[in-house]
């Protein structure tokens, strides 16, 4: 293996990492709070199941990340911070605060409905975001793709929540 393929691979493992960053802060702040102040109903059932949740979402953090660095990838091929991989980028990185923002609403601030709302936001910004990689290349539209179908099925378990409470 030569040094452009170890590169690459670092590459690859560093841009599966960056969303997870985020995620791993939000677990630490919950391992540091003792839920006492949740107020919800089925309180136990949500506590169990969040780390079951978050273990998933890793999951496809890594998915949409490996997706992006296809689109690096690309961009980086093409010499220039120009064209639809720089859009595509840019929006994956706002895409990602929003995608954080989210447990932190639902968890910190438990506001259900604005949680819902920012879920929402999440959802139309990764549909964008599968015709904006598929355009770079097809296999990071079809990657993110399957990001989407978990992000219905967590905007779900949300809307769930809301109806619950």
């Amino acid at each position: 293996m030569d040094a452009l393929q170890k590169i690459e691979i670092l590459q690859a493992l560093m841009a599966m990492f960056i969303p997870n960053v985020g995620l791993l802060l939000i677990i630490l702040a919950i391992s540091a709070n003792d839920f006492e102040r949740t107020r919800w109903d089925y309180r136990t059932k949500v506590e169990s199941s969040l780390f079951v949740l978050i273990g998933l979402w890793c999951v496809f953090y890594c998915v949409i990340g490996f997706a992006s660095n296809i689109v690096f990838k690309k961009r980086e091929l093409a010499g220039q911070w120009t064209g639809i991989a720089k859009a595509a980028l840019i929006v994956y990185g706002i895409h990602l605060v929003l995608s954080w923002l989210w447990l932190v609403i639902l968890i910190f601030h438990e506001n259900i409905m604005l949680a819902l709302a920012d879920l929402v936001i999440v959802n139309v910004t990764g549909v964008h975001l599968i015709c904006l990689f598929h355009r770079v290349k097809p296999l990071a539209g079809y990657l993110f793709s399957l990001y989407i179908i978990w992000l219905t099925f967590v905007t779900t378990l949300n809307c769930c929540l809301l109806i619950i409470n």
